[in-house]
């Protein structure tokens, strides 16, 4: 078996079971490691998900993996900062259930969620990715080289990316800047299962009444882009 076929990590509604032996997802702590493509080849997958949230970095992960209020109704899959064939090929499996992404701040973040709609043919809703938490939180110190490679891919990403990370796109297409998810968790956890509520209709988290159309509405809102500029780091 290879080094990718080892490390899906995987934590919520899930069993994979291979006979009399199962790998449950809802029990294990913090998460636990899934072969890739053991589990498509051999077994019975199981799923009561409600929908799958997507975590690009793994202290963030960790994180959402102890809360009980996002993991008891949502399978949260660790990206490893990409989009691997593995998670394409369990996220395909578990289609329809709406997929949400959470990413860093960056041109980065913004490109993993465009691939990924673009492999699994449908959309990839952004939470906790507010254009508001860009302007105000700091940014990670880069080197110019690296600004001007992600103004250049952020650029593209403002007419070709998904619709609602395009103003996001368009900040740093003019500015640069990247902030990392590590930076934002304390503002985005607290809200981020009701932020999910939308995306299925699930009123349990916020006692809110189920929309019309869940899988219409945004998982999170942005900002209308104004004349506030960013928090840079000073060099």
């Amino acid at each position: 078996m290879s080094q990718a076929d080892t490390d899906l990590r995987v934590r919520g509604p899930l069993i994979w079971r291979v006979g009399r032996v199962a790998a449950d997802a809802a029990v294990a702590e913090p998460w636990i490691a899934l072969p890739a493509g053991g589990i498509h080849a051999a077994g019975i997958i199981r799923c009561d998900a409600v929908g799958v949230l997507l975590i690009e970095n793994s202290d963030t992960f960790e994180q959402v993996c102890r809360m009980p209020a996002l993991t008891e109704r949502w399978l949260c899959v660790w990206g490893k900062g990409q989009t691997t064939g593995g998670v394409v090929a369990l996220l395909s499996h578990l289609a329809p259930r709406p997929v949400a992404a959470w990413c860093d701040l960056d041109a980065d973040g913004i490109n993993i969620i465009n691939v990924l709609g673009r492999k699994l043919g449908r959309a990839v809703h952004p939470v906790g990715m507010d254009l508001e938490l860009w302007r105000s939180t700091p940014h990670r110190t880069q080197k110019a080289s690296q600004i001007e490679r992600d103004k250049s891919l952020a650029v593209k990403l403002a007419v070709t990316g998904p619709e609602s990370l395009r103003p996001l796109a368009q900040e740093i297409a003019a500015y640069g800047g990247s902030c990392e998810q590590e930076a934002i968790q304390d503002q985005v956890l607290p809200t981020l299962a009701v932020a999910l509520v939308s995306l299925n209709g699930d009123s349990t988290a916020s006692g809110q009444s189920q929309p019309t159309n869940p899988a219409d509405s945004p998982a999170t809102g942005l900002g209308s882009p104004s004349a506030v500029q960013p928090i840079l780091p000073s060099c």
